[in-house]
């Protein structure tokens, strides 16, 4: 199996198994435990993280900065593994098992505070290992909470495996629609991949600028999310359009599948490079 196909049907499957999760069929289940350990090993590199156990959930290594009250007031550390249902911190000073915490993360660039329930369910210190740190397993968390936690997961494995050159950009010229500063405005793709865009246009947006955007897929499908500015081409020129080029920030899961499957028709109807 593809990466590509091991990510499109591990979402779908993962995806029936957040709405229900007594929902999987025992063989479901198999294939669904199956598909996320092979997701983990392609994550982590085949290497296990100290404290990293196979919960019953897909666990990937992150970066994000949390902020904490700990025993000697606030502190400001990093979650190195999210998981759906909890995470692991990187901290020299575990608390005790048992600790309800409050993490405060912003996962987003636009600032959103994300604010996370916890309890503290296991710990390694100093001298017990390279990595200590904390498990902390979420609680009480609310559908928006949910969303978020989802999000951000689903882009590290997409980031950490489908960006990995398995979907470069493919040329594709799709009707697209654009909210920026109250203004709504229409363009059209030159090319796409899973991580962002070109956009043919002589619209003067600054680089840096955030927007929302609507893409008119095939067979009536669109794909809605927020885009950022991260270069433009203002002249044209041999191999140059211009334009400019979008990173995407967010995109609901749903979404990404539509362009997923999108991508994988497009890949598999392309023509073969001709031969040396």
């Amino acid at each position: 199996m593809s990466q590509k196909t091991l990510i499109t049907s591990f979402e779908i499957l993962n995806d029936r198994k957040r709405k229900s999760p007594s929902g999987l069929s025992s063989g479901d289940r198999k294939t669904w435990k199956r598909m996320r350990d092979e997701i983990e090993e392609l994550l982590f590199h085949n290497q296990i993280d100290p404290g990293r156990g196979k919960w019953d959930f897909l666990q990937v290594p992150v970066a994000l900065e949390v902020s904490f009250l700990g025993a000697e007031g606030r502190e400001r550390r990093m979650i190195r593994v999210l998981g759906e249902g909890g995470c692991i911190i990187s901290t020299p000073t575990p608390l005790p098992l048992g600790t309800r915490v409050e993490l405060e993360l912003f996962p987003l660039k636009a600032g959103f505070l994300l604010k996370l329930k916890g309890v503290v369910n296991w710990a390694i210190l100093p001298e017990d290992a390279q990595a200590p740190g904390m498990g902390v397993a979420f609680v009480d968390l609310t559908v928006d909470h949910k969303r978020m936690v989802f999000q951000i997961i689903d882009h590290t494995v997409r980031k950490g495996i489908l960006d990995n050159r398995c979907f470069p950009r493919f040329d594709a010229q799709l009707p697209l629609e654009l909210t920026c500063q109250g203004r709504k405005l229409t363009a059209v793709t030159g090319d796409l991949s899973l991580g962002g865009m070109f956009v043919v246009t002589e619209l003067a947006i600054e680089v840096g600028s955030s927007f929302s955007f609507k893409i008119h897929l095939i067979d009536g499908e669109t794909v809605s999310g927020v885009g950022e500015v991260v270069h433009r081409n203002q002249t044209q020129s041999a191999g140059n359009r211009v334009g400019f080029g979008v990173r995407f920030l967010e995109i609901e899961p749903g979404d990404i599948r539509k362009l997923q499957r999108y991508l994988i028709l497009v890949e598999e109807t392309k023509p073969p490079s001709p031969a040396p």
